[in-house]
């Protein structure tokens, strides 16, 4: 005999013994007193943290959008939306005709990199989930032309989210020339995703690091960076620049980092001699 079960909402539906065991790993994993949230959000931190618990491991295949609906009591939209997200967080993969699968492990950062935040012991380092966006050449102008010392045309562009710790979203832009740029491009984007460009770039080239600088500053969100971090336009962003010099004495890549408001500590490591 079929059992009836309490979901989510409250409402009673007759599920099979595959529905019941997803509808426990959702009641498990959804947030508790957080019902002032949009339900959109309330799904989106269910799966995520039956990912990070391991309920669903690496490549596991998700319910379908219409089971999630089921169990949920939410809109169709309201359920894509929420999936939408994971994957653009690079925490799911959706393929078409297959399905939605848990993300590789290999997009995680696997090294100190330069900007990480602290957990609240001020010493573990959180997790940080790139995913590159675009990469391009650009004529675009700006502090990296003048530091890189390269012609714009020259200039490679490498965009990137970054979910930390599935709390908030940064965004990184990347500027490197010549034969480095030409290496960059050729990669495929699937293993530039979770990379650490730097120690990439080091290994590749066989360059080592001399020295790398930060720059801390506030910016306005504009709209890209708005619709990037997913703040409101104007809101206060923390812009990290970093100018890295290889041996001996060469401007090797430029790069900015944003960061929305966030009460977590901000690490910058020392890279190289002073």
């Amino acid at each position: 005999m079929p059992r009836h079960v309490k979901l989510i909402y409250g409402q009673e539906v007759t599920m099979r013994p595959s529905d019941r065991e997803l509808g426990g790993v959702l009641r498990d994993h959804w947030p508790p007193g957080r019902a002032d949230l949009p339900k959109y959000q309330q799904i989106r931190i269910a799966l995520m943290e039956a990912i990070r618990s391991g309920r669903w491991a690496e490549g596991a295949r998700l319910p379908t959008e219409e089971e999630l609906v089921a169990l949920t009591g939410c809109s169709l939209g309201t359920v894509q939306r929420a999936v939408r997200m994971l994957a653009d967080d690079g925490i799911l993969l959706r393929r078409q005709g297959s399905g939605t699968f848990v993300a590789s492990a290999s997009w995680r950062i696997s090294e100190p990199w330069h900007f990480q935040f602290f957990d609240e012991d001020s010493e573990t380092l959180l997790p940080a989930y790139p995913k590159v966006l675009a990469r391009e050449w650009t004529k675009q102008r700006g502090p990296w032309t003048r530091f890189l010392g390269a012609a714009s045309a020259s200039l490679l562009r490498i965009d990137r989210a970054i979910n930390v710790n599935h709390e908030f979203t940064a965004f990184s832009r990347f500027f490197v020339a010549g034969d480095q740029a030409k290496l960059m491009e050729a990669l495929p984007v699937d293993e530039l995703h979770g990379a650490n460009f730097r120690l990439l770039l080091c290994e590749r080239c066989r360059m080592p690091i001399a020295r790398i600088e930060h720059a801390v500053s506030l910016v306005q969100a504009t709209g890209e960076l708005a619709r990037q971090v997913r703040t409101p336009r104007k809101e206060a962003l923390l812009r990290v620049e970093i100018r890295a010099t290889a041996v001996p004495g060469e401007p090797f890549y430029f790069q900015e980092l944003f960061s929305p408001p966030t009460t977590r500590k901000l690490w910058l490591p020392n890279v190289g001699r002073s």
